[in-house]
């Protein structure tokens, strides 16, 4: 014969509690603490954060010119890579680099093609998709 669990008594509701004048300003005093310190550790964040991207970048030229010197194909690839990523307008300001290699803009031109044919590709296969879709479940309706 099985044992019976011990019975529980009802969980007490809570008292709500009122809070004095003078507990409401040690609140609200700690709030507006918490709030500084948020802050503050924020824009140190921040702070950190700007000088790290300057560190890559005053970084990332002496690297450039290195690969340049020792691989100049990678260099090609990395311009190629990083226009492809970048926006029109980020692409010409790219495009202007003294160490960018020649050459560079054919590949550009030749990927970015690529990529908009693939899109386009993916996005009548999705219309089509969905059409066959819908005219089916429309024959099934009938």
């Amino acid at each position: 014969m099985p044992k019976k669990l011990p019975s529980r008594s009802p969980k007490r509701s809570r008292k709500a509690r009122s809070i004095s004048p003078s507990q409401s300003k040690q609140l609200e005093r700690a709030m507006d603490r918490v709030a500084r310190v948020a802050s503050i550790v924020g824009r140190k964040d921040e702070v950190a954060q700007r000088n790290a991207r300057l560190a890559i970048a005053d970084t990332v030229e002496d690297w450039l010119d290195w690969l340049a010197e020792e691989d100049p194909q990678a260099a090609e690839d990395f311009y190629v890579e990083l226009e492809i990523l970048a926006s029109a307008s980020n692409r010409r300001r790219i495009q202007k680099h003294a160490l960018r290699p020649d050459g560079v803009d054919e590949r550009v031109e030749r990927e970015l093609s690529r990529l908009d044919r693939e899109v386009t590709r993916t996005t009548e296969d999705g219309t089509k998709a969905s059409a066959s879709g819908s005219q089916a479940s429309s024959e099934e309706a009938s």
